[in-house]
């Protein structure tokens, strides 16, 4: 990710936390290598980015999130959502109601608002995860 996209994901965090918004970063150097190649880097990239794990979200550890090792999530949210892997790393974003169920990302702020203003339960029971997921960490994976 870029110090512009770590920015930008630290100003949603100051603006919509309050309300219930959680960001989760998961690098991947499968997009042109051009992810560090180590957590320690990545962290501290992100952190002299103005990202700070745990604050408004979590950054998880480097992993795929393509073909047939992309983490079981990535595969889960491509399912429930009839996509794909993302052709460039900016494009690989979703959004997770309060209900559980994942969404594409068109318009990502004006998505986070309308989501952020329903009430939990408003929205459809998310499908069941695949079997074998365990459920995403609380802590970062970094």
């Amino acid at each position: 990710m870029t110090k512009k996209e770590y920015a930008r994901i630290k100003d949603f965090g100051e603006k919509y936390a309050t309300k219930g918004l959680k960001s989760m970063l998961f690098p991947s150097r499968e997009f042109g290598k051009q992810e560090y190649e180590d957590n320690a880097e990545i962290l501290a990239f992100a952190t002299k980015s103005g990202f700070k794990d745990g604050e408004y979200g979590h950054l998880f550890a480097l992993g795929n999130i393509k073909g047939k090792n992309a983490r079981p999530l990535w595969r889960y949210l491509y399912a429930s959502t009839n996509t794909g892997p993302p052709i460039w790393n900016f494009k690989g974003k979703y959004l997770v109601d309060r209900s559980g169920v994942p969404h594409k990302v068109k318009d990502l702020e004006a998505q986070i608002q309308a989501m952020l203003e329903e009430e939990p339960g408003a929205a459809p029971a998310a499908p069941a995860a695949p079997a074998g997921d365990a459920a995403v960490p609380s802590k970062s994976g970094l």
